[in-house]
């Protein structure tokens, strides 16, 4: 399961909106490099890319622990095969700071994150 917070969701809204999408899924990959060993990256597609999963996610109709979030308007997450075994129960939320924006990840599956909260390492990872 996918979890996604009503201000994550609100800010995905917008920029899938800005970029040009009426209708988008959330992409989610993994990918190698970072403070350590892997970094989340997030992408909106008009279908799910071929072989992606659609994962559960917090904004599926009636499952939402976040009540009242604004979605993108297919709800849908599509994950990377290759990221699957890093995910887990990932929590997306957005906070703005002095700083500006951004998105947190929450990782249960997580073994050590960095201080920018987009890098991370598993008990997964490669070597």
């Amino acid at each position: 399961m996918i979890y996604i917070t009503a201000s994550a969701a609100k800010e995905l809204q917008r920029l899938a909106r800005q970029q040009g999408y009426q209708t988008a899924h959330l992409v989610i990959d993994v990918g190698t490099g970072g403070c350590l060993e892997l970094f989340y990256h997030l992408s909106f597609a008009e279908q799910a890319p071929e072989g992606y999963t659609i994962a559960p996610s917090s904004w599926d109709a009636d499952k939402s622990p976040f009540p009242g979030s604004e979605a993108l308007p297919s709800r849908q997450v599509a994950i990377a095969p290759a990221a699957q075994p890093y995910l887990g129960e990932l929590k997306i939320d957005y906070s703005e700071d002095l700083l500006g924006g951004g998105f947190r990840f929450h990782n249960p599956s997580a073994t050590s994150t960095c201080g920018c909260g987009q890098s991370f390492s598993t008990a997964a990872t490669p070597a």
